[in-house]
């Protein structure tokens, strides 16, 4: 990692400590060097997860996956971080960090060459599930995922909820339109086992799935949202 782009991350970083509770679409990574030859795309420029602010890029190269795994370890080591390597399958993931910013990168062998993603993310203490869209009581958050795309907010959560998806639709139905949704159809057969409803409020749009009888949850109905709030 050259030395310019290593002292934009460290002033990155000294930012971010002083910004405390914040929206974290609104947070500013810094992005990584590129190896010479990569071809990258951006899969998520502003992103969080579970509250924690991150960034994707997509790339592909000549290079072999471990050419390209020596290349950014070679780099991190002379930025004074300490990199290390895990294994997932056919995936190769190098990890570093400082107490602000994490970097990661995970890359395969692919037609002669690599493909892989670059991932930037900022350390959290208090990572946070909170959501205002209305769920039931006891509800519990597996994850939640806000995105920016051009000027476009989303909001992505998978949870769980006691009772049948019969019962959970009429509450959101009930729910949903006391707070101003309207109803807007059914994206798959309304007789259905798996629920796909869609509901919708001015500029917002939303799209609820009520999957039954997961493995772990019984007596339960999986929720999965995506919520399209509009203009930033």
């Amino acid at each position: 990692m050259r030395c310019h782009t290593w002292l934009k991350i460290m002033a990155c970083s000294a930012a971010l400590m002083c910004l405390g509770a914040t929206d974290p679409l609104t947070v500013e990574l810094p992005e990584l060097d590129e190896m010479k030859g990569m071809e990258t795309s951006w899969a998520a420029q502003k992103m969080a997860m579970n509250g924690v602010p991150m960034s994707i890029k997509t790339f592909t190269s000549r290079r072999s996956a471990e050419k390209v795994l020596a290349y950014y370890e070679r780099e991190w080591r002379e930025s004074g971080l300490t990199p290390r390597r895990e294994g997932y399958g056919k995936y190769q993931t190098l990890g570093a960090g400082d107490d602000d910013v994490f970097f990661s990168v995970q890359v395969r062998d692919h037609r002669g060459g690599s493909e892989g993603r670059i991932t930037v993310s900022r350390k959290v203490d208090d990572p946070s599930r909170e959501t205002a869209f209305p769920l039931p009581q006891r509800t519990q958050t597996v994850s939640k995922i806000d995105s920016l795309d051009a000027g476009t907010r989303a909001e992505s959560i998978v949870a769980y909820a006691p009772g049948s998806p019969l019962q959970n639709e009429e509450w959101f139905r009930r729910e949903l339109e006391r707070q101003g949704w309207a109803f807007d159809h059914y994206a798959n057969e309304s007789d259905a086992a798996q629920k796909v409803l869609a509901f919708a409020r001015d500029a917002e749009l939303c799209q609820l799935t009520l999957v039954p009888d997961q493995p772990g949850y019984r007596g339960k109905t999986m929720l999965l949202i995506h919520w399209v709030k509009g203009g930033s």
